[in-house]
């Protein structure tokens, strides 16, 4: 069964929102700076013994041929780990920037709205295709003749001690914008649940991204399973 209902944010979704809004940079100028520095100097002080050791008056030492390569090799990483450190700071500066521009304007006019859109999961059957890297496809059945396809990374309820796949859950966004606030289990299993190995399935459901998660399909999981072309689709759960 699904219902969708709205309702009040309440306290845990508001510290969400004001958590995402307070959040520190992923990189800083200063501390940019003082890695480039570091790395420049590592750089300066391989230059200096090369040059010392191939401009000596009595020509080039053994010991210096000896440690020569280290000295090149160490300057070459210090520069790629200094270009490496300025690539990432403009990098996540751009990420911060389009976060400020775009996110948080949806963020403050949320709390100031103070509504959730819920969509209200009841289900005791599910199919779940997973894969060994958390990428996973959850089928649950939703007894009317229809499942609720739920697909992505590390798909997991943001309340640590809720059983997965359950029972009944809620997907809670801000009624503003739809921002996405979690998913939030209650502590009853789902009582049907069979699990698919991703390797069971076509190649075309693994690099493909439709139907998209959070859709309605028609029919049971197994249903699904057929047009995904699965090869054991008319075994039933257990």
């Amino acid at each position: 069964m699904l219902q969708k209902i709205q309702r009040p944010l309440n306290e845990n979704e508001r510290g969400s929102l004001t958590r995402l809004l307070d959040k520190e940079p992923i990189v800083s100028l200063s501390d940019t700076l003082r890695w480039v520095t570091l790395w420049f100097g590592v750089l300066a002080i391989c230059l200096f013994l090369f040059a010392k050791g191939l401009f000596r008056p009595d020509g080039p030492s053994g010991v210096w041929m000896g440690i020569i390569p280290i000295v090149v090799i160490t300057g070459i990483l210090s520069f790629y780990a200094a270009y490496m450190v300025i690539r990432s700071y403009f990098h996540w500066s751009r990420h911060e920037r389009r976060f400020t521009r775009d996110t948080v304007p949806k963020l403050r006019a949320a709390l100031a709205d103070g509504q959730a859109d819920v969509s209200l999961v009841t289900s005791d059957r599910v199919i779940v295709i997973e894969d060994d890297e958390g990428f996973a496809t959850y089928l649950f059945d939703l007894g009317d003749g229809t499942t609720l396809q739920l697909r992505g990374q590390d798909i997991y309820p943001a309340n640590e001690d809720a059983a997965w796949p359950a029972r009944q859950f809620e997907i809670v966004r801000t009624r503003l914008d739809g921002l996405e606030l979690g998913i939030f289990a209650g502590k009853e299993p789902v009582p049907q649940v069979r699990t698919v190995p991703v390797e069971e399935m076509p190649y075309s459901f693994m690099i493909y991204e439709v139907p998209d998660t959070e859709t309605i399909l028609m029919g049971q999981p197994e249903d699904i399973l057929k047009r995904f072309w699965h090869t054991i689709a008319n075994q039933r759960c257990e």
